[in-house]
């Protein structure tokens, strides 16, 4: 079992949870991962350590998370327009330079599915630059919704999102910014709401710690 902080959220996570709720393994990965504020934790420290793709020009994310928790298949499209308005349309603009790490992404996933049971892939709804003691950045998503990656053919993916999972709020980098910058920690269930995060109102709160940065940009990686 893993013990989580109490800040309005579920605190006790077991194995029984998982059979008795039939959540997926990779619940239980990101349960004991939120125990980790070093930076060693990729959900504090993406950097070099995630491959990861970026979704360029996602419109708006609350539609974008709106769209994934709802069970719409996402698809994506390499190409170097800009992309405005595809999200409407379910679909997802992604470099064509991106071709190559997202199948390394699709690869990675399956081989850990395949030999722990354990894998998935994750859409990070906006990214914080933040300082750590030493003064020096690191950047964090801020929310994470789980997501199923299908390859289609060879110029698009699906992601498409679990049953029974929520989009989740990175609590681990709300805490490394509580014990060491000293943020007021927000109540998780006043921001969730039917499976959603409410990203307008949490982004104000990470505003108010000096030196922290957001950009309501989308990333898709194995956090």
């Amino acid at each position: 079992p893993y013990r989580l902080m109490e800040h309005g959220m579920r605190t006790y996570v077991s194995l029984e949870d998982v059979r008795e709720r039939s959540l997926p393994l990779r619940y239980m990965g990101w349960m004991s991962r939120l125990l980790d504020i070093s930076l060693n934790n990729s959900l504090l420290n993406m950097g070099d350590r995630v491959a990861k793709v970026n979704i360029r020009d996602a419109d708006d994310l609350g539609i974008l998370q709106d769209s994934l928790i709802m069970g719409n298949e996402i698809r994506t499209r390499f190409t170097g327009d800009d992309g405005k308005g595809m999200l409407r349309e379910n679909r997802i603009p992604i470099d064509p330079s991106d071709r190559t790490v997202m199948e390394s992404i699709r690869q990675s996933i399956a081989a850990n599915i395949r030999d722990t049971g354990i894998g998935g892939g994750s859409l990070g709804l906006g990214v914080v630059t933040w300082r750590d003691a030493k003064n020096k950045r690191h950047e964090a998503p801020l929310v994470l919704v789980s997501v199923d990656l299908k390859k289609l053919n060879e110029h698009s993916y699906s992601l498409k999102h679990p049953d029974m999972e929520d989009a989740m709020v990175n609590i681990v980098l709300l805490e490394r910014l509580r014990s060491e910058k000293g943020m007021r920690m927000p109540r998780i269930t006043d921001l969730s709401e039917n499976g959603r995060v409410d990203i307008g109102r949490l982004v104000p709160r990470i505003l108010e710690v000096p030196g922290t940065e957001y950009s309501p940009s989308a990333v898709f990686g194995e956090f």
